[in-house]
């Protein structure tokens, strides 16, 4: 980001801001122009006159709705396509809300076809299936030690994973497999090849279940017996950290869980009515190059509000909420009396389509409500998008009575202390 060239200097922004209020006085936002289609006094014009290495264009849209009547309070290219960076993730969210539910929990099960000893020692092979994607070490030491309070030491056989089974969002199938033995047995072969020497000491130290033999793929034996079962977080909860995050591997896991691509572009043309040649994911996680206008985000975002409310849920009980929580919103638009009063989500790609970033969601004001909006940026600087999207969004707070705070508690802190094995 830093290597970028053409960057935009802070005087050059102090005068886009002034260029913002201008804008927003008469209802409307600036629209991405080049410098030779202005006239002279245009203030964007004298923008690109003090800054004279500047971009010589950069691709603005938006969009913004009343969310109690739906009417369009204002709209900028709103039919034209952008990179929606990873605001491609709020599609991937709502079709995964429709497909399980915001309250569904993955389970994995934890199995054996063997029987355990007095000496804790069991005869036969544990089988562990599920596809919690955030299932990992701490999940793994918590069930070496449920085991060893089982009685279970040692196990003679192998030890199975399902094929959609993860550690730590990175192995899947046998590799998460072998990763989950290093952790219950870091005496084994394979476990003593792969782990790290630093965290040796460490995983020695915890409790663990000696495993005789190898990692596979494979379900659990007929007539296998249930040991324990991991509930995980409600999904909203979990869509959550994906969101805050940001997190691409969540999402594409997200993405395989209801048809990739193909499926997401199906469900936003036929089932939101968005029109087909405004919409084309080529990720469900907004990497790469995805097209969007702002006018099928906003029906997206619209449709996502509803789904929630549905099931008495709000968008700031998956959005980030900007100046609250960790990750991407924690330190925008957090300044005093505006922490808590922006839901959003942001998308950022320093390379690709020249640079990108996004924000949509919701905004809340003391005079007149709360209003649905979208922000797209393409061919510039995230940094300076960055701060003018802030700066938008300040000025539309103020001009309708400033900003109003949501009551609202994050739940990172709440799903760290809570135990879900059952």
């Amino acid at each position: 980001m830093n290597n970028m060239k053409n960057r935009i200097s802070a005087g050059a922004c102090r005068v886009l801001s002034l260029f913002l209020v201008w804008s927003l006085s008469v209802v409307s936002f600036a629209v991405a122009a080049d410098a030779a289609s202005l006239s002279p006094a245009h203030p964007l014009a004298r923008h690109q006159r003090v800054k004279k290495h500047a971009q010589a264009s950069y691709l603005e849209g938006m969009e913004m709705i009343d969310t109690q009547t739906g009417a369009v309070v204002t709209s900028t290219n709103e039919t034209k396509l952008f990179n929606p960076a990873s605001n491609t993730k709020l599609a991937t969210t709502l079709l995964v809300l429709q497909k399980f539910g915001p309250q569904y929990r993955f389970e994995t099960e934890v199995r054996t076809d063997g029987t355990v000893n007095a000496q804790g020692v069991l005869t036969g092979n544990l089988f562990v299936s599920g596809q919690y994607m955030l299932f990992g070490d701490r999940q793994a030491h918590e069930l070496a030690k449920l085991l060893n309070d089982k009685g279970i030491k040692s196990v003679t056989g192998n030890l199975y994973v399902s094929s959609v089974f993860s550690m730590n969002l990175q192995f899947t199938g046998k590799d998460g497999g072998t990763k989950l033995l290093a952790v219950l047995d870091p005496q084994h072969p394979t476990a003593k090849s792969r782990r790290r020497k630093h965290a040796a000491a460490v995983m020695l130290a915890g409790p663990q279940v000696q495993i005789s033999g190898i990692v596979k793929v494979g379900n659990p034996a007929d007539g296998s017996v249930l040991l324990a079962t991991h509930v995980s977080p409600p999904l909203r909860d979990i869509v959550k950290i994906m969101l805050c995050y940001s997190d691409n591997v969540m999402a594409e896991r997200f993405g395989e869980m209801i048809g990739g691509t193909k499926a997401l572009n199906s469900f936003v043309v036929t089932t939101l009515g968005v029109a087909p040649q405004e919409v084309k994911f080529a990720t469900t996680s907004g990497l790469g190059i995805n097209r969007v206008s702002p006018r099928a985000m906003i029906k997206i975002v619209t449709a996502l509000k509803g789904e929630l409310e549905k099931n008495q849920l709000r968008l700031a009980d998956l959005l980030p909420v900007a100046g609250i929580d960790d990750g991407t919103m924690s330190k925008r638009l957090g300044w005093s009396g505006e922490a808590g009063s922006v839901v959003a989500k942001t998308g950022t790609l320093t390379d690709t389509d020249k640079g990108v970033s996004a924000l949509s969601g919701e905004i809340s004001t003391t005079g007149n409500g709360s209003y649905l909006f979208v922000i797209f940026e393409m061919h510039g600087d995230v940094n300076s998008f960055r701060q003018r999207q802030d700066n938008l969004v300040a000025q539309f707070q103020k001009d309708h009575g400033g900003p109003q705070p949501i009551v609202y508690t994050p739940i990172l802190p709440r799903i760290d202390g809570e135990d879900f094995w059952r």
